[in-house]
């Protein structure tokens, strides 16, 4: 039996040294919208008071609870202060960012033609661009069924020579949202004779 220890009411006071932050960030980024809980808790873990409070110095840019969940509500930036006992405080920076704009479809300038023909050695550019126009992130990649067909070349390879006879079928995606893509076929014709 270890007679050192009081029961903690006779122990005395332990005053809060610190607040502990998990992770131990200086500035949080949140997406308008969404939340995040703070994992904060007072340094000493056996402080006498364990109390912490939150406050934001803008409730227009985010909310935050006396659990310290935070709630982004508009893009710009804000302090969030944590309170402990003792005296002590803890500064968090807040930055809330723009919610990102995802791709919904992938449209072309002229609709293409089902197949495409093409002549051995020409070869066709497409028009395709990712939709919304506002979308974050626009990058379209083209892959094909059958290079010794359809060979892709040019500025992101959004360019197909025609390389070979056959049938083959470009697909475009979206980097962005891969289950937003377009399938264009091709027939490719040997060049006449003469």
């Amino acid at each position: 039996c270890n007679n050192n220890t009081l029961p903690t009411e006779f122990s005395k006071d332990v005053p809060v040294t610190g607040i502990s932050l998990e992770p131990d960030e200086t500035t949080i980024s949140l997406v308008n919208g969404t939340e995040r809980q703070l994992e904060a808790h007072v340094v000493p873990t056996n402080a006498s008071n364990k109390k912490l409070t939150f406050s934001l110095n803008d409730e227009e840019i985010a909310s935050i609870t006396d659990e310290g969940k935070i709630t982004a509500k508009q893009v710009g930036d804000a302090l969030i202060t944590i309170t402990a006992a003792d005296g002590i405080l803890k500064t968090v920076n807040l930055t809330v960012t723009a919610a990102p704009v995802h791709v919904t479809s992938i449209e072309f300038e002229e609709e293409p033609a089902n197949p495409i023909e093409l002549v051995i050695g020409e070869v066709y550019k497409f028009t395709a661009k990712a939709i919304p126009e506002d979308a974050s992130n626009k990058k379209l990649t083209f892959t094909t069924s059958k290079y010794t067909v359809a060979w892709l070349q040019g500025e992101g390879n959004s360019q197909v020579k025609a390389d070979g006879p056959g049938e083959a079928t470009v697909t475009i995606t979206s980097d962005d949202n891969p289950s937003v893509k377009r399938e264009v076929h091709f027939k490719m014709n040997p060049k006449p004779a003469g």
